[in-house]
């Protein structure tokens, strides 16, 4: 092992993602946290320009 990460292409790593339902669900767990977490961050941006 040369220390380079293995390169995998899209397909590939898509594969093992849906072959681990932990690792799927966490994923989108993470995505749905940061959104809402994007959607009070928003929020509260607006609220400060206002006042």
């Amino acid at each position: 092992m040369n220390g380079e990460p293995e390169k995998i292409t899209e397909a590939d790593f898509r594969w093992a993602m849906n072959q681990n339902p932990m690792a799927e669900e966490k994923l989108a767990e993470g995505i749905r946290r940061f959104a809402a977490d994007t959607v009070l961050l928003e929020e509260k941006m607006l609220a400060e320009s206002k006042s």
